[in-house]
């Protein structure tokens, strides 16, 4: 983690640290740290389709698909080009919908 710390230190307004930071946070089990990051990288570029994305792919994820879903919104509307959020989007929609049928 130093290693984050320092490039952070180092280029605090890269967003793109930010989301490589939570990714490895997310998978090391820092769940709320890499909210925290994945916001912060938001923040910092609000633009970039693949940050909106990469971090509503996270906030599918852990299960909060109003988020989600307006981050895919965003990457979709500006021309993302790759349909895994969407997939992983559907999914998750119907696995919520089933649930609530038990």
């Amino acid at each position: 983690e130093c290693y984050f710390d320092r490039a952070i230190a180092f280029r605090p307004d890269d967003a793109a640290v930010r989301v490589i930071y939570a990714n490895y946070l997310f998978k090391t089990g820092g769940r709320e740290e890499a909210r925290k990051q994945y916001e912060e990288a938001l923040r910092l570029a609000p633009e970039s389709v693949e940050i909106n994305y990469v971090a509503g792919l996270f906030f599918v994820d852990i299960g909060d698909l109003e988020r989600a879903r307006k981050l895919a919104k965003m990457a979709y509307d500006n021309g993302y080009p790759l349909p895994g959020l969407r997939k992983k989007l559907v999914a998750a929609e119907a696995a919520g919908k089933s649930a609530q049928k038990k």
